[in-house]
Order: C-alpha cells, then sequence, then structure tokens
C-alpha cells in the first residue's frame, strides 16, 4: 500500500487578467445602467393626461332598465335634475377592479348623499349576476344596466 497522498493542483488564487475585466466592465455597465434607470424615474415629468374629446363636455344622456325592475327605466336627465353633482360608476360582477371599489364606492355615496347624486350602471353583465353582486356589496344608490355596454362606450 502506497502511503503517498497524491498532489492536487493548487486552486488558483486570482483569476486570470482577462476574466478579471470582463467582471470589471460586467460591475460598471450594470452601475451605469441602474444609474440610467434612476435618473429617468427622477427627472422625467410624469405623462400628461391623453388629450380626449371627451375631457370637459358634459356626459352623454342614457336611459337605461332599472337593476332588477325590467319596467322601470333611469335616466341621467333625472338623475340631473336637483342640480347636485352626479358620479356615474361603470361597473361589471364579473370585474375585479369592481369588486375592490364596491364598499369604498358605498360608504362614499352614504356619507355624502345628501350633497352629490350617484349611479351605478352595470355594464355587459347579466342581470342576475349584476344583482347579486349589487345584493352582496350593499349598493344602494340607484343601479341600471346596460348589456350591450353601448353606454359606457
Amino acid at each position: 500500500m502506497n502511503s503517498e497522498n497524491p498532489v492536487s493542483p493548487e486552486p488558483p488564487t486570482e483569476l486570470p487578467v482577462r476574466r478579471l475585466l470582463f467582471v470589471k466592465i460586467g460591475v460598471v455597465a450594470l452601475a451605469v445602467v441602474w444609474v440610467w434607470a434612476l435618473a429617468r424615474v427622477l427627472f422625467n415629468p410624469a405623462p400628461e393626461t391623453p388629450d380626449s374629446a371627451l375631457v370637459g363636455r358634459a356626459a352623454p344622456q342614457f336611459e337605461l332598465s332599472v337593476l332588477g325592475q325590467a319596467d322601470a327605466t333611469l335616466s341621467l336627465a333625472d338623475i340631473q335634475q336637483d342640480g347636485k353633482p352626479v358620479i356615474i360608476n361603470m361597473w361589471a360582477s364579473w370585474c375585479v377592479g369592481c369588486a375592490t371599489e364596491a364598499e369604498d364606492l358605498e360608504e362614499f355615496y352614504l356619507a355624502n348623499k345628501d350633497q352629490i347624486q350617484m349611479v351605478g350602471v352595470a355594464l355587459q353583465d347579466k342581470p342576475a349576476d349584476a344583482m347579486a353582486f349589487a345584493s352582496y356589496y350593499k349598493a344602494s344608490y340607484p343601479l341600471v344596466i346596460d348589456e350591450p355596454g353601448r353606454t359606457g362606450i
């Protein structure tokens, strides 16, 4: 039996010069990209709201079926009769964002119903699904339905 230990080569203690150069260039490049991205965020103003033919114009008139009352309708003119500001909330039972805001809208309406008018327009929704959504979130402001979604457009 041979008691000699085979000699293993020692790992290099320094990276080869070429490899070290690539590492330094990579670190500098990443730092430059990071500083550039940070400068773009900090020094570029927020984009302005895009121009729209609808900004500053009155909402178009509509007349829709009251949710859960197929024979009753509600129009924007009906809501505007008392001269209070009108909030029109477009929503759908299948809309995740609508579910997120539903409780806040109801709370806002209850706190401000003497100063505002509010109507919820269920867009591209099935009446039964819209009714279930409204019931779940206890919507107490007037709700109408626009199954084809023309009013929202």
